[in-house]
């Protein structure tokens, strides 16, 4: 054990310690599953943010939201309640392929809330690849008679990318076709938030609704996803 701990990232050890003591403090519901496996068909916007340390130069590619659905698994575990109170604890395993074809191009004007204007066009660029998420949240459950229920949960934990690609790095977030594109590969974990909203329909399907996104940083260029996701599935329960 002691060489185990001595070589976990100070974030990794912080991530062990809450979960193991959230588990001590809670106690398993018994009308509850162990775990759930949910197939997930949505829309989502994601943008996959990318600077060069050395330069300063960025780009953000994603995709535009007619061409945003996606397919996922998730996996919810360990659902626990604090003395039969709507509080609890539950761990969420998430996996999603990711395919980006669109970089975002600013056109120098500014939106009416501040932002700057511009739109996704296609400039030759691709990065692909998937993410997943390990994520033990505290939640709020609530539930009708019929069986409909909603949980709102926020934590904070394991996120992991697997990505590779082309993409243009620009000072300005204006690419255009012809530009050097620079390569990237992105293979690491690290840890993030998360914050998910989940619809429980009494016939069994379920909804969700999620947000969140770590940084990672890799050979000089520093990631930065962006995740909103909305999608319906069918759990199966164990």
């Amino acid at each position: 054990m002691k060489t185990y701990l001595h070589h976990l990232r100070f974030e990794q050890f912080v991530f062990v310690i809450i979960t193991g003591t959230t588990c001590l403090f809670a106690h398993a519901s018994q009308e509850n599953p162990w775990f759930t496996i949910t197939p997930y068909v949505g829309v989502r916007h994601i943008g996959l943010g990318t600077t060069s340390n050395a330069t300063g130069n960025s780009g953000n590619i994603g995709t535009k939201l007619e061409n945003s659905l996606f397919f996922a698994v998730g996996l919810e575990t360990f659902e626990y309640s604090f003395n039969d109170t709507p509080w609890g604890f539950t761990l969420y395993g998430y996996a999603a392929n990711v395919d980006l074809s669109e970089q975002w191009s600013a056109n120098g004007t500014t939106n009416s809330n501040g932002t700057a204007g511009g739109s996704r066009i296609n400039v030759g660029t691709r990065v692909s690849g998937y993410y997943s998420y390990l994520v033990p949240t505290l939640h709020y459950n609530l539930q009708d008679k019929k069986g409909n229920g909603l949980k709102a949960a926020l934590g904070y934990g394991e996120w992991n990318a697997n990505f590779s690609g082309t993409i243009i790095l620009t000072p300005n977030d204006s690419p255009v076709s012809g530009m050097l594109k620079t390569p990237v590969s992105l293979n690491e974990t690290k840890l993030g938030y998360l914050f998910l909203m989940q619809f429980q329909f009494q016939n069994g399907w379920t909804g969700y609704m999620s947000v969140g996104g770590p940084r990672w940083e890799s050979k000089g260029i520093t990631y930065q996803l962006e995740e909103v996701a909305i999608a319906v599935g069918h759990p199966f329960s164990f």
